[in-house]
């Protein structure tokens, strides 16, 4: 009898961290499928050495971070998984509220081919294009909504839902490489792996500069999950949408990192957000590449990514 109270007792302690002893892990509330990561050492920063010298300061020194093994979201969060939320609590993003002064999300009208303010513009609406599916990334996202997903997601679960650090991120993305992207050095091999700013991109009288030399398919956004993933097998680290991370930008901190799990400054004015979107030109489509903006501001191409720590 003895025996078998010890034997339930430690069941009840260890069922929290089931997931933690499996290789792939879903999310019972939302369906999110994640991945695990295993933890290890890399070199961050601008490897590949193709960085602006004078904009792009903030990628240097290349420095050796080590991270711990995570669950890493497998694609994007989606529309559906995001709406859950939404349905679930009423929560208003930033951009339905005209959060910090701002119209609604900046988002592309080819009327006046302006990347602009848009009252009309939501993550149910994130551009006049195309219609939003379920099965797109949610967008239109500021770090303020993103973080709001994730403390609801943690308070469903009992577990610790978060925004990946910025060196989780690259560490993920990387996926083992030190090449400019996770499929090598190539910026027009990028519509095998992404949806990037293309020739896709031009279709239809529009005009952009410095597209890549190669057609993926998509004018917009694209679906989660219809490229190549990467070799820890993570879709969409590049493109689609920019992805939302848990730290503060400062152009210095890579100066003063620490090795072990860096979570970046412990205050600041904005928010990282790393891997470009459908609209990134190829300077933006590099692993090292460090977006930044105030944790109230949205794009159409702002949506984010959910990690899970696996102990």
């Amino acid at each position: 009898m003895r025996k078998t109270l010890m034997f339930l007792l430690v069941l009840c302690i260890a069922a929290p961290y089931a997931y933690a002893a499996e290789k792939n892990y879903t999310d019972s509330v939302t369906g999110m499928e994640f991945v695990l990561v295993k933890g290890g050492c890399f070199k961050m920063g601008d490897t590949y050495g193709d960085r602006r010298p004078e904009e792009d300061k903030d990628e240097v020194p290349v420095h050796e971070v080590c991270v711990d093994d995570v669950y890493m979201g497998k694609y994007e969060v989606t529309v559906a998984e995001f709406r859950k939320f939404v349905n679930d609590t009423g929560y208003r993003t930033d951009a339905e509220k005209d959060a910090g002064g701002y119209s609604g999300c900046m988002t592309i009208d080819f009327d006046d081919n302006k990347w602009d303010w848009r009252g009309w513009a939501n993550w149910k609406n994130p551009n006049k294009y195309q219609s939003n599916r379920n099965d797109h990334p949610v967008s239109c996202i500021s770090w303020n909504d993103a973080k709001a997903f994730t403390k609801w997601l943690s308070s469903k679960t009992g577990k610790g839902y978060r925004l990946p650090t910025e060196a989780e991120w690259e560490y993920a993305a990387r996926a083992g490489t030190q090449t400019r992207n996770y499929w090598g050095n190539s910026k027009d091999d990028a519509c095998r792996y992404a949806n990037v700013r293309d020739l896709t991109s031009f279709e239809g009288g529009r005009t952009w500069k410095e597209a890549h030399d190669c057609k993926d398919g998509y004018a917009f956004v694209a679906p989660v999950g219809q490229f190549r993933p990467n070799d820890f097998g993570l879709y969409d680290m590049m493109g689609n949408v920019w992805e939302w991370c848990e730290d503060w930008f400062n152009k210095d901190y890579y100066s003063n990192s620490p090795k072990w799990n860096p979570t970046g400054p412990t205050s600041g004015e904005k928010r990282i957000a790393r891997g470009g979107s459908w609209i990134a030109r190829p300077l933006y489509l590099r692993a090292s590449h460090r977006g930044d903006d105030e944790p109230v501001l949205r794009d159409a191409n702002d949506g984010f990514r959910v990690v899970l720590p696996s102990r």
